[in-house]
C-alpha cells in the first residue's frame, strides 16, 4: 500500500514541478546586484581612437607586464598567422585559450576596477576589455536563451542585476548533462559574443560570452522537479547601462548613448584631460 511519501516520489518521477524558492545567500554565494564597481565601458563614440591606442603599444605593454595574459595570447600562434583574422578575433581566442588562473585574474579586475578614474588607471587588462566589448558591440543584437550552471551568485526576485564580469554560457541546457542538485541560470541575453563564430580556436567549452554591462531583471527563482531536482534562476534582459564614473554609491544610471559618459570613457582610456571626471 502506498503511503504519502511514496506517492510524492512517484509523482516527482513523472511530472515537472515549478515552485518559487528563496535562496539562502548565507549558505552559498553573494546576492547578484548592479555590480557598481565593474569596468563596464562600451567606448561609444571613441572606438577608433581607443583601437589606435590598443594597437600602438598598450596591448603589448599589458602582455609584457602580465605573464598569464601573454601566455593566453601566445597560444593563438596559428590564429595570429591567419591574415583574415582581425585583432578582436585574436582577443576572443585568447580569452577562450586562457586557463582558469588567467580568467579568474582578469574577471576579478573587471569586477572591481571600475570604481573611478584612479582605480581604472591600475586596471591591467584595458586592451583585452576593450577588444572584447568592441567585438560585442558589433555583433547582431538578437536576443537568445542562454544558460549558466552553478554560478558564483544567488539572486533576489524582482531586482535589477548585472553579472559584473565576463561569463561563459551555453545555448542548450542539455549540454550540462545531469542537472540533479545543481543551480541553472536561464538567461535571456541580447548582448554577447558567439565564441564559435568569432574566434579561430576549437577549444571553446561554451557557446557564448556574456558581458559585465548588460542589465537583467531577476524574474523568478524556482525549484524544478522533473525526474531530477534543481534550482532555476531566471534572468530577463532589461537594458544596457553603466554607473556614472566616480559615483560608487550613486544609484542613478546613465545610458551608454549619453555623450557625457562616452567622452569620459574615451578620456579615461586615452589618458586625455577630461573636465567631466
Amino acid at each position: 500500500m502506498l503511503n504519502l511519501e511514496n506517492i510524492f516520489l512517484l509523482l516527482k518521477s513523472h511530472f515537472h514541478f515549478h515552485s518559487p524558492l528563496k535562496l539562502d545567500a548565507k549558505k552559498s554565494h553573494p546576492i547578484l546586484d548592479m555590480a557598481p564597481d565593474a569596468v563596464d565601458d562600451l567606448y561609444n563614440n571613441c572606438q577608433e581612437e581607443a583601437m589606435k591606442l590598443v594597437t600602438s603599444g598598450l596591448l603589448e605593454k599589458e602582455q609584457n607586464s602580465k605573464g598569464i595574459f601573454e601566455t593566453a595570447w601566445s597560444r593563438n600562434a596559428k590564429c595570429l598567422q591567419q591574415t583574415s583574422a582581425d585583432i578582436k578575433t585574436h582577443a576572443v581566442s585568447a580569452y577562450i585559450n586562457g586557463d582558469r588562473l588567467f580568467k579568474k585574474a582578469f574577471n576579478k579586475e573587471v569586477a572591481t576596477m571600475g570604481v573611478n578614474g584612479v582605480t581604472y588607471k591600475n586596471f591591467q587588462f584595458k586592451s583585452l576589455h576593450f577588444l572584447l566589448m568592441n567585438s560585442m558591440v558589433q555583433q547582431p543584437h538578437k536576443c537568445k536563451f542562454l544558460y549558466l550552471m552553478d554560478p558564483p551568485f544567488t539572486a533576489k526576485v524582482g531586482s535589477k542585476v548585472r553579472l559584473g564580469r565576463f561569463m561563459e554560457a551555453v545555448g542548450d541546457i542539455k549540454t550540462f548533462g545531469d542537472l540533479d542538485s545543481s543551480v541553472i541560470v536561464n538567461i535571456t541575453s541580447c548582448f554577447y559574443i558567439n565564441l564559435k563564430e568569432n574566434s579561430c580556436t576549437n577549444n571553446a567549452e561554451a557557446d557564448f560570452l556574456l558581458s559585465p554591462a548588460e542589465v537583467f531583471t531577476v524574474e523568478s527563482v524556482n525549484q524544478i522537479i522533473n525526474g531530477v531536482e534543481y534550482t532555476e534562476i531566471v534572468l530577463k534582459h532589461s537594458l544596457l547601462k553603466i554607473t556614472k564614473t566616480g559615483q560608487k554609491s550613486e544609484r542613478e544610471l546613465f545610458s551608454f548613448s549619453v555623450s557625457f559618459v562616452c567622452v569620459c570613457v574615451c578620456c579615461r582610456l586615452c589618458k586625455k584631460v577630461c573636465t567631466h571626471l
